[in-house]
């Protein structure tokens, strides 16, 4: 289904498309016009126990935004660099329109090098687990190559990454379109806990991620659309060891719309949280316990019951009883970026750390949770 309707030239929000999915190649995210209020964004975070690396390829339309992140959990120390690019300068284009299939995105700026190259995936030299590695690789599973050359405070800094995505009948994705308004509105994929190999090389430092380790896993963030000017989120990802239970959970983003950013990972199967999330946390120190939770009920029959991309796609499905969480999340490092350029400005307080807590499945048994690894954020911006 097309985000945008064709008979506006893509210029405009097909309502057809609000719901949500478990395929990410359900939607086709051509949003045209809008003369600079697009925003595109692709953000890859590889994390374990001890270590995350993060890395953003953006258009905000009228400047493109290239973003390192290395968040060393053990010291609790932060290192992060970043370019910015006038009118687009240095980043590729047309950026693709699906969140999933074969594309290529890469950044060239100064001394900035990045690129997300993704293709169908291909038999794996090193079998860690016949079994594992052939479950990986069905007809539709892709990699990911991210790689990445910059300079980190002062020292060269290289990622040559691997991301395996399994197909959505293995591991599902939650995609979502957002309508604030026929005129603003966003589409959404988050990918969460993929296997990832490869290796990081800071200065003399090198970070290493393994297939047969049951904690190094990926998360996508894949937007596409058109945002009004101020824009707030929370959002909390996190996985446990193997990623047999992940959660995806938003906030104040879809405040106002049918949408929810809510989710639970259980042993390859998603269930979907459709009421919206409390977050409790303080403002003026992020280092405290954050809790996240869902609201004190679900509602039926509401829009955002809709699937689409199968034979219901323009209608409403019976709603069944939906997941919710309770979480708390205790953080270990703090990562603080903010821009201010008049027009651009944005704030990010974002923390890694652990989650403990409980869900409820979509058939209400309450399962409990423990030392759970991810992060959550706090976001504002102008752009």
């Amino acid at each position: 289904v097309d985000l945008t309707a064709p008979e506006s030239g893509f210029t405009l929000l097909n309502r057809a498309s609000v719901g949500w999915s478990r395929s990410p190649l359900t939607v086709r995210a051509d949003v045209r016009g809008h003369r600079g209020r697009k925003k595109q964004w692709h953000y890859w975070c590889v994390m374990t126990p001890s270590i995350a690396v993060a890395f953003t390829l953006a258009s905000l339309d009228y400047v493109a935004v290239c973003g390192v992140h290395l968040m060393d959990l053990d010291a609790r120390t932060v290192h992060q660099t970043g370019s910015l690019g006038p009118f687009g300068l240095g980043l590729s284009s047309p950026l693709p329109v699906h969140a999933a299939g074969p594309s290529d995105v890469s950044f060239s700026l100064g001394a900035h090098a990045m690129r997300f190259h993704t293709e169908a995936a291909a038999p794996h030299p090193h079998e860690h687990g016949a079994t594992a590695t052939t479950n990986l690789r069905g007809a539709t599973a892709t990699t990911t190559h991210i790689t990445c050359d910059c300079l980190l405070d002062g020292l060269p800094f290289s990622a040559r990454l691997h991301v395996f995505t399994p197909p959505p009948s293995e591991h599902p994705s939650l995609n979502v379109v957002v309508p604030w308004s026929d005129h603003h509105f966003q589409y959404t994929s988050k990918q969460v806990g993929l296997p990832v190999e490869g290796e990081v090389q800071w200065g003399q430092r090198q970070f290493s991620f393994r297939m047969d380790d049951a904690w190094a896993r990926a998360a996508l963030d894949f937007g596409r659309g058109v945002w009004p000017y101020v824009s707030r989120w929370n959002w909390a990802c996190c996985f446990s060891a193997g990623a047999r239970v992940c959660f995806n959970i938003g906030g104040q983003w879809t405040d106002g719309t049918p949408s929810t950013e809510n989710a639970v990972w259980v042993a390859g199967q998603l269930h979907k949280c459709h009421e919206a999330a409390v977050w409790k946390y303080d403002p003026t120190n992020f280092l405290l316990p954050w809790r996240v939770q869902s609201a004190a009920r679900c509602l039926w029959g509401h829009p955002a019951s809709r699937t689409f991309g199968d034979a219901e796609a323009a209608s409403l499905v019976p709603r069944a009883p939906c997941a919710s969480v309770d979480l708390l999340f205790t953080p270990r490092v703090e990562r603080v970026d903010a821009t201010n350029l008049g027009v651009l400005c944005f704030e990010t307080h974002q923390c890694f750390g652990t989650f403990d807590g409980a869900y409820a499945d979509g058939d209400g048994a309450v399962h409990v949770v423990r030392g759970l690894i991810g992060w959550a954020e706090d976001h504002y911006a102008r752009w």
